[in-house]
């Protein structure tokens, strides 16, 4: 079954494994494409299945490698983890720091999270819920550690 986790429009820029250190690197791909929505002369989103193949530019500050690479989402994701048989993944640090700061809130308002509420929005509740928050900060704590 699919989730709206599943369906993103990926931001231009997001954290990805260096292809050669395994340290995190930053790739740049296209955003998602929008289009115009006629008759209103709105913008509409094209929204995309996260998990397909992309091509882009990495850059790795920690050997400084640099290139066009082909990545599989979310496979070569930087900030991902198990949590409770289920992937999580994030485009970046920001986006893991607020979900930690969101699981252990007490007061779980994703609106409190405004530069990260897309991300949140897209959350499914599995990495929230109660019986999965111990192991969920756990990994997210892990995840930025390892990031430091």
């Amino acid at each position: 079954m699919s989730h709206i986790y599943d369906y993103f429009t990926n931001p231009s820029e997001f954290s990805v494994m260096c292809p050669k250190c395994e340290n995190e690197a930053l790739f740049e791909t296209p955003s998602d494409p929008i289009e115009k929505q006629m008759p209103s002369g709105g913008l509409r989103i094209i929204r995309n299945n996260v998990h397909k193949k992309r091509i882009g530019l990495y850059k790795c500050s920690s050997c400084g490698t640099q290139g066009k690479t082909t990545i599989s989402w979310p496979n070569d994701a930087y900030y991902k983890a198990e949590i409770k048989g289920k992937l999580f993944w994030a485009w970046n640090r920001d986006n893991v720091i607020a979900t930690l700061s969101f699981v252990t809130s007490k007061h779980r308002d994703k609106k409190d999270y405004p530069e990260s509420l897309k991300f949140l929005m897209h959350l499914p509740s599995h990495f929230i819920s109660a019986k999965n928050r111990p192991d969920a900060i756990k990994k997210l704590t892990k995840l930025l550690g390892n990031s430091a």
